[in-house]
């Protein structure tokens, strides 16, 4: 039987994060449709692989947001193996994201 690993961690990323485009106002027409989904994806590599691809939950822990536009934020676990996994952090419509924190649990074997 191989033994249970649970591992996490938390992270930050926004504006200093190479890549990050959330922070970026969007043209005032596409400001009002639900079309203008934006995703930063960020990598996350355990310190050990897991003999498995594990299960991965996150978690928004807390964020940065334009005051003058509405907060639309969601994060999710992709592209999961044993190696590490993939957060994608989406924003819409005409919210600026400078910055989000989130936590991560990886449970397998």
């Amino acid at each position: 039987m191989i033994p249970l690993k649970i591992v996490s961690g938390a992270e930050g990323v926004g504006v200093l994060t190479p890549g990050w485009t959330l922070a970026e106002p969007v043209p005032a027409e596409a400001a009002t449709t639900d079309g203008t989904a934006r995703t930063h994806v960020h990598s996350v590599v355990f310190s050990q692989p897991f003999a498995y691809m594990p299960v991965v939950t996150v978690g928004l822990c807390g964020f940065d947001l334009d005051k003058h536009t509405g907060g639309r934020i969601s994060i999710s676990a992709r592209a999961i193996s044993a190696e590490g996994f993939e957060v994608h952090i989406t924003t819409w419509r005409d919210t600026l994201v400078y910055s989000v924190e989130f936590s991560w649990l990886a449970v397998g074997s």
